[in-house]
């Protein structure tokens, strides 16, 4: 069995992306701050201005993820209400991140 285990340490975008009806969308939103602004669902259309269509679409699926050697990421996404919204984000210490779920990692 392969396992993989994660480097806490290495800072994070709040939230996950997955596969939703054939559309890469938002996943789990930890992060505070971007908690109010998107939600599981929403569709991700572009990634610092490279649009996801159908002859990209596997690369995000299936190769390197393009936010791991950025710091900062503009996202285009389509809520469910239909509206479209751009929002830049930055990496944060996934420590931080902890705290604001009372976790603590020794």
């Amino acid at each position: 069995m392969n396992s993989k285990v994660t480097d806490l340490s290495k800072p994070r975008f709040g939230f996950t992306q997955t596969l939703k009806n054939n559309k890469i969308v938002v996943g789990y939103v930890w992060d505070k701050d971007i908690k109010s602004k998107i939600a599981y669902g929403d569709e991700i259309l572009k990634v610092n201005g490279k649009e996801i269509n159908a002859s990209n679409f596997f690369d995000f699926i299936t190769k390197e993820s393009i936010t791991k050697h950025s710091d900062q990421l503009t996202l285009t996404l389509k809520t469910k209400d239909q509206e479209r919204l751009s929002l830049t984000i930055s990496k944060k210490e996934f420590i931080e991140v902890l705290k604001d779920f009372n976790i603590e990692i020794n």
